[in-house]
Parts: C-alpha cells; sequence; structure tokens
C-alpha cells in the first residue's frame, strides 16, 4: 500500500497493487506504471517517478513509500 499525497503532504488516497482508492475505502480508478486512470478509463493524472502531475504536468503531489497494510485501524 502507498499513499497519495498533496503537495502539502495531505493524504488523500492510496494505491494497493494497481487499484486507486480514496479515503472512504472506495476504488477510484486504477494505475499504470505512468498514469492514474479513473475508473472509465480516462486519464486523471500522470506519473514521473513517485511524482503526480496534472495534463499539463504541474506537479499536485506524490506516492509515499510503500507501507504494510494494517487493517487494526479499521
Amino acid at each position: 500500500m502507498r499513499g497519495l499525497y498533496d503537495r502539502r503532504g495531505e493524504c488523500f488516497g492510496y494505491v494497493v497493487g494497481s487499484k486507486v482508492y480514496d479515503l472512504e475505502h472506495r476504488q477510484s480508478g486504477t494505475r499504470t506504471p505512468k498514469e492514474i486512470l479513473d475508473l472509465t478509463g480516462q486519464r486523471v493524472w500522470h506519473i514521473d517517478r513517485d511524482g503526480l502531475y496534472d495534463e499539463h504536468w504541474q506537479c499536485i503531489g506524490f506516492i509515499g513509500s510503500p507501507v504494510e497494510d494494517n487493517h487494526d485501524y479499521r
């Protein structure tokens, strides 16, 4: 599991494998090596290394380091 963070470092979602989830644990898209897609297959963000970028390549945030999925908090 890897968190999705905005430029201020606030978590707004997470990635498990190739699936992207919001903070309410609902799937909101999928991840490929180069982009994040919404559930209809449309590109939402570009990915370059761990950076997240909009369609104009403006940085919107980053993908955090991998962490172990711990269900104790639910």
